[in-house]
């Protein structure tokens, strides 16, 4: 006959837990779907795919339980309600953690895709991971008119990220400890022993992940790129990323020596390489750590030609460009709030982040107004507002991330970086105004981590 294991008072009730958040549609790439739940301590049945034991009773048979907590005297486990049982009356527990679904190919498919994207998925010649418009639609932070969204071209940087990436993972599941057996001796110093084996067992699903690599891509609100494209357009400039001056000139002046301009692709404003950084607790809830930022802003070039006489070709021609380069180094402290099933397993993290750093700033910021005939430059004034430097900087995180397992999580996050501003100096044939403008920004994207 089944003997009924010994049950301790049970005092208080876990009270009911209710999170929802929703999917968001980034870039037509990145869909981040929070599943809606409500998860009632009283009435949760135990999940044996999420880690969990087999308790055998001195006088009975063993029955699935998830191991929470070990007292002096008793275990605190849970099947479909909170149970206490006394030591005394357990023989034997078999752990079944779960590790026997290793996370290799799930880490390797997320860092995968993440890489390819960097690598095949952001445009040429910007200064930051800007995602390409050609793959990725958009464009309209360099470009007039708006690129579309290439189904095939995504899927295929995915499915290279997930082959390669996941492969690799792969290869690091195998030889994974799956269960581990521990027998409870009538002696009790024997016993104690094996009593601290298994505290050790219970407390690694919480303890054993501590170092995160986080990564973060957003969509930049670029106010000097935006700034500076919308005063090139109110001049009758056009942004012209691809062309060179012998674009121009085949119409007018057909042989023109060649001036290749360098080749900008056209990109959209989400910085896929926004933020890489790493942290690890020094207190509970409490996180010390790096971070490296790419606080650049998708740059442009525009320009405008017009024929002013055909013989001798004379060509007149106006250039501007804008080419924000801004990268960033921080000491950070962060603050996290966890939220656990019953289990101990993570489902939830609010996170906020501060950092104090510096940033390294390069800003070129000018152009020309000149006439060229087919011999030579006949007039030319130049105007520079550039310069390099560097600034102190402080910035801002917010972070509300879902746990696909226990060692990734995924989710959204907004963040504002403070440089300071520069007075940018007027160009007066180009009909460029003299401002004051910002060098910091903000971004609303996604964020994802690897938790060891």
């Amino acid at each position: 006959m089944l003997a009924l294991p010994r049950i301790v008072e049970h005092t208080g009730r876990i009270p009911h837990l209710f999170f929802k958040a929703y999917a968001v549609r980034t870039v037509c790439l990145i869909v981040v779907v929070v599943f809606s739940s409500a998860k009632s301590a009283d009435a949760q049945p135990l999940r044996e795919d999420k880690g969990y034991a087999i308790i055998y009773l001195r006088h009975g048979e063993g029955f699935a339980a998830n191991v929470l907590r070990s007292d002096r005297d008793t275990i605190v486990v849970y099947t479909n309600d909170y149970q206490y049982l006394a030591k005394r009356d357990i023989v034997k527990i078999v752990f079944r953690p779960k590790a026997i679904r290793p996370e290799g190919f799930r880490i390797g498919s997320y860092a995968g895709i993440y890489v390819a994207n960097m690598i095949f998925g952001t445009a040429a010649a910007q200064p930051g991971g800007f995602l390409s418009a050609n793959t990725f639609g958009g464009g309209y932070a360099t470009s007039e008119n708006s690129g579309s969204f290439n189904v095939y071209a995504t899927a295929g940087i995915m499915a290279l990220g997930i082959a390669v990436g996941g492969g690799i993972g792969y290869l690091f599941d195998h030889n994974i400890e799956t269960e581990t057996t521990l027998y409870f001796s009538p002696d009790s110093a024997e016993a104690a022993a094996t009593w601290n084996t298994m505290e050790s067992l219970i407390e690694r699903p919480v303890r054993q992940r501590k170092l995160r690599i986080g990564v973060t891509g957003g969509s930049v609100f670029a106010s000097l790129a935006r700034t500076y494209r919308q005063h090139a357009l109110d001049a009758g400039l056009e942004i012209t990323n691809y062309q060179s001056k012998d674009t121009y000139y085949a119409e007018f002046a057909p042989g023109f020596a060649n001036y290749d301009v360098p080749s900008i692709q056209d990109a959209n404003d989400f910085n896929w390489g926004r933020t890489v950084s790493v942290s690890y607790p020094i207190v509970p809830n409490i996180e010390a750590g790096v971070a490296w930022s790419w606080l650049s802003e998708p740059r442009f070039d525009a320009r405008y030609s017009s024929l002013l006489s055909d013989d001798p070709p004379i060509v007149a021609l106006r250039e501007f460009h804008e080419h924000l380069d801004s990268r960033a180094y921080y000491a950070t402290a962060s603050y996290s709030l966890p939220i656990y099933h019953p289990s101990g397993e993570h489902l939830f993290e609010f996170r906020g982040t501060v950092g104090l750093g510096f940033a390294s700033i390069r800003l070129d910021l000018g152009g020309a107004i000149e006439l060229d005939s087919s011999d030579a430059i006949v007039i030319r004034n130049e105007y520079d507002n550039s310069f390099r430097k560097l600034y102190p900087s402080i910035f801002g995180t917010i972070e509300a991330s879902y746990y696909i397992s226990d060692a990734v999580s995924l989710g959204l996050e907004g963040s504002y970086y403070y440089i300071g501003s520069v007075s940018i100096h007027e160009m007066q044939y180009l009909y460029i105004p003299a401002e004051r403008v910002e060098l910091g920004n903000a971004d609303i994207g996604f964020s994802l981590a690897f938790h060891f």
